[in-house]
């Protein structure tokens, strides 16, 4: 009675068959399932590094900025309050804390937090807290981007911002820059014409004042800079003679210029006996404009993009090769109209012991117009020039005096040009309010901050070779694998079968 014919027995050996695939089919399907469900939660809560494809390494610090905090001695700690925990800010912060050992980060999720209360944040307020034993610093959303008035896009500053928040709480040497006062036009001043700029160096350690020397009747003692941005009278005799009197005890100056029909350099008696000093003259009786299609922007001619310096400490960071063919990195730095400069010759250099460096510089096809004359050629547009005021002897340091000469006064100002039918602050142009700060930064021995900023560039997806394997097997190679076992497993049933 339990004899199977051999039908039966065939029709027991398919079902078996058959319910033996479909568990393994389910069996598979469960694996893949925990898997996808295992990675997933590891990842999440393992805290593992991200990938950064952005082009120039936007979410990843750079290795100025690691060099930097590995090196600092004291404690700092940074506090994310409002931003969402996976928001790329708070991984650029945990990045902080991985470099230094003196570095700690905290979110704060709640509003009993010690944080909040002290420093009295709103629930709304998105924010990051640099603090140290002595100081601190906050940033807000703002401070974390920026717009690049010609192309459009938004350019990313966290790390800058971060950094440098760091930087100016560690800074135990504030330099303290006075804007000469009393010459401008009518009505403005330096705190509201260089307002971005002034910002910058406020948020970086520098002190920013003004100063009306008719009034005060002596150079602060704690300057460490003039700035003399373009003047529309002539200095007083006695103001002339301070300036002078600061330069021999090796005061540095900042001097910019725009284009005048009488209001030129070499006809401000007083201004121009203090440029006699470095043996250097500002021509802004006249402006340059440039033919070469690679050194314009979208603006024409209006807008010159020079060739910088790429050894000076001033520009060496603002250089990109692609700075002329690639606008979209913000790379470049743009000249209104700028005046050329006249720099003494080299007999002049070693007879007055002067050391000149050309920052900026135009194209050979760039064209100097005067009254009615054009004069085609090459011509700087920003330098600084070093005199030796007394040799160092018997132990004692050397005195010099350092000028930086820019032809335009404008380019890094908030005045809005009217450029073909756009208002646009001169200062939003490329890495304009950058060129200058880094003047002022080494003007007063702070190359390190210039050296800390990371270049400015927009996040720009172009992943490297090796990320793009990694992409491509997560996106390509699983799915191949996924049908390949699909394949192997329908094989193997129909040879059963």
């Amino acid at each position: 009675l339990g004899i199977k014919t051999k039908g039966e027995r065939f029709s027991i050996f398919m079902k078996r068959t058959v319910m033996r695939g479909r568990l393994q089919t389910i069996l598979l399907i469960l694996i893949l399932i925990s898997a996808y469900i295992t990675i997933n939660l590891y990842t999440q809560n393992g805290n593992l590094p991200k990938l950064d494809v952005t082009a120039h390494k936007v979410y990843t610090l750079s290795e100025d900025t690691k060099e930097y905090v590995a090196g600092i001695e004291d404690d700092v700690r940074i506090y994310v309050y409002g931003f969402p925990e996976e928001n790329y800010i708070c991984d650029l912060a945990k990045q902080y804390a991985h470099a230094s050992e003196h570095i700690t980060y905290q979110y704060i999720d709640t509003n009993s937090s010690d944080i909040v209360k002290k420093y009295n944040l709103l629930n709304q307020t998105q924010v990051v807290i640099v603090e140290t034993d002595i100081t601190s610093k906050q940033l807000f959303e703002n401070d974390f981007s920026s717009y690049d008035t010609i192309t459009g896009s938004e350019i990313d500053l966290t790390e800058n911002a971060i950094t440098n928040a760091i930087y100016s709480c560690l800074s135990k040497n504030q330099p303290h820059i006075y804007y000469l006062e009393g010459h401008g036009a009518s009505g403005e001043s330096a705190s509201t014409v260089y307002q971005s700029a002034n910002a910058l160096l406020a948020n970086n350690g520098f002190k920013i004042s003004s100063v009306d020397l008719l009034k005060t009747g002596k150079i602060p003692e704690d300057c460490n800079l003039i700035i003399i941005p373009a003047i529309y009278s002539d200095l007083f005799e006695n103001e002339a003679q301070l300036i002078r009197d600061y330069i021999q005890n090796g005061g540095n100056i900042l001097l910019m210029t725009e284009s005048s029909d009488t209001k030129t350099v070499s006809n401000l008696k007083n201004l121009k006996s203090i440029v006699d000093i470095y043996d250097s003259m500002i021509d802004n009786n006249g402006f340059i404009i440039e033919q070469d299609m690679s050194n314009q922007t979208i603006f024409g001619q209006a807008i010159l993009i020079p060739t910088l310096n790429t050894e000076h400490v001033v520009t060496k960071s603002l250089h990109d090769s692609d700075s002329i063919s690639d606008r979209g990195n913000n790379a470049f730095v743009g000249f209104y109209y700028p005046n050329k400069l006249i720099l003494p010759s080299e007999e002049s250099q070693a007879k007055n012991k002067l050391q000149v460096d050309i920052l900026a510089s135009t194209s050979e096809s760039s064209i100097f117009v005067k009254e009615d004359k054009q004069t085609v050629g090459s011509y700087p547009i920003a330098a600084m020039i070093t005199k030796t005021i007394k040799e160092s002897e018997d132990g004692t340091d050397a005195i010099k005096s350092s000028i930086i000469m820019i032809g335009d006064t404008n380019f890094c100002s908030d005045r809005a040009m009217t450029i073909q039918n756009t208002r646009v602050p001169l200062s939003a142009i490329g890495k304009n309010v950058v060129f200058f700060t880094n003047a002022v930064a080494g003007l007063t021995e702070k190359e390190d901050f210039i050296n800390l900023r990371k270049p400015i560039y927009t996040a720009t997806f172009t992943p490297t070779n090796g990320q793009n394997l990694v992409v491509g097997v997560i996106i390509i190679a699983f799915p191949i694998l996924i049908i390949l076992i699909g394949i192997i497993v329908k094989t193997i049933r129909k040879r059963r079968n």
